[in-house]
Parts: structure tokens; C-alpha cells; sequence
């Protein structure tokens, strides 16, 4: 049992000691792959977005198309003084 316990914290503290010196240089390498991917979201969040309302303003612009031609046409005189 207490051989089990000293050979775990062997094991804990080679992985601490490892993980703090690799720690800096993994870092240093995901930042910009983080920051390159992160712009790419919000591009393609932007990007979508903006496809999306030119969806949703044809889907008016039939809608209203199509109401205007079921409208009947009301005739009328103008009078101008």
C-alpha cells in the first residue's frame, strides 16, 4: 500500500515537473493556431449571418411580390385644384 502510494506520487510529480516545462512551448505554439481559428469563427459566423437576412429579405420581397399582384386595383379620379 505504501509502496503503491510513493510509486504514484513518483509518477505525479514526473508528470508535474514535465508538464511545467512543456507547458511554455505548448503555449507558445497554440496561441496563434488559437487566434487563426477564432478569426475564422467569427468570419464564418459573420458570414453566415449576413446569408442568412439575404434569405430571409427574398423571401420577403416574394412574399410582398405576391401580395401585390393578388391586390386588386382600385380605381380613382385625381383632382387638382
Amino acid at each position: 500500500m505504501f509502496l503503491r502510494f510513493i510509486q504514484t506520487a513518483a509518477v505525479g510529480s514526473v508528470v508535474f515537473i514535465a508538464g511545467s516545462a512543456v507547458f511554455p512551448v505548448i503555449k507558445r505554439t497554440l496561441r496563434p493556431i488559437m487566434r487563426e481559428v477564432s478569426h475564422d469563427m467569427k468570419f464564418l459566423l459573420v458570414s453566415s449571418g449576413e446569408r442568412m437576412q439575404d434569405m430571409v429579405d427574398e423571401v420577403k420581397y416574394e412574399r410582398m411580390k405576391n401580395a401585390m399582384d393578388k391586390m386588386d386595383t382600385i380605381e380613382c379620379e385625381v383632382y387638382e385644384d
